[in-house]
């Protein structure tokens, strides 16, 4: 069973994917009952799936890592039995999310007016302590490609959707993208850390918008600085001269405060 990690189990109807991310191939998917995490270390699943498709029929055996309960997929998924399904976030309090972790555990969750107690930039696999004010929890920056590493942690309350999970009888919850905070007072807020920028993975040029940028500057991975450009009025720069591959790319205002943002070149 689920200690010995041998019996295959296939889950029956359809999940609905809601995050996947490269390291490990890993996915989080969910229906009515609860989520879990697919943890395909091996590459088994070869299909290609986007965010909030459905998948039927995926099979694999249990195992547990730091207490948190994972499939590993022994065949491959066909093509998506649905796209573009929605899933609204459970609204939990900190205190649930401490106390009752694994009935939340691998699901889209949301936690409101939370505060950081940290300060600086979000660096990844990190520990973040949240606070409501009464209890404190655990923000894990787990997904290292997300496109809030290496921006500012918020200074003032948030409303935060996010992955719920637990590590070894801790909870903590990481969330997928800056899209997933949000202002608790609904403040449209123009800042540098709410910019949009776009498409990810991008071809031939990376569209922004907001925030008065003055610079670009995009860095190789291995910290080779590959393109310095001053912006003039357009919110775009051109990219047609950069090769394949990952960068970290800073976008400096007129202000002089800057973001950091990982962007990939297909």
């Amino acid at each position: 069973g689920l200690k010995d990690g041998t019996t295959v189990y296939k889950l029956t109807g359809e999940a609905v994917l809601t995050f996947q991310h490269a390291n490990r191939n890993q996915k989080y998917i969910q229906d009515a009952t609860g989520g879990i995490l697919v943890d395909d270390a091996a590459g088994i699943i070869t299909t290609t799936y986007n965010q909030y498709d459905g998948i039927t029929g995926i099979t694999g055996r249990m195992n547990l890592y730091g207490g948190l309960i994972q499939f590993a997929p022994v065949f491959n998924t066909a093509a998506a039995t649905s796209t573009g399904n929605t899933v609204t976030p459970q609204v939990i309090t900190l205190t649930e999310l401490n106390t009752n972790y694994a009935a939340y555990e691998s699901e889209l969750i949301k936690v409101n007016n939370v505060t950081f107690s940290s300060t600086g930039n979000f660096e990844a696999a990190k520990n973040l302590n949240i606070t409501d004010g009464s209890v404190t929890s655990v923000f894990r920056t787990g997904f290292s490609a997300a496109d809030y590493i290496g921006t500012a942690i918020p200074t003032t309350a948030v409303n935060i959707v996010a992955i719920a999970g637990q590590y070894n009888g801790t909870a903590q919850i990481t969330a997928r993208s800056l899209s997933d905070f949000s202002d608790p007072n609904g403040i449209n807020d123009n800042s540098l850390n709410k910019m949009t920028v776009y498409p990810n993975p991008f071809n031939n040029e990376i569209r922004f918008n907001g925030s008065d940028i003055a610079r670009v500057t995009v860095t190789s991975i291995i910290g080779q600085v590959v393109m310095d450009r001053v912006v003039m009025d357009e919110n775009r720069i051109n990219t047609q001269e950069l090769s394949r591959g990952i960068y970290l790319v800073k976008f400096t205002n007129k202000k002089g405060e800057s973001t950091l943002r990982k962007l990939i070149k297909e």
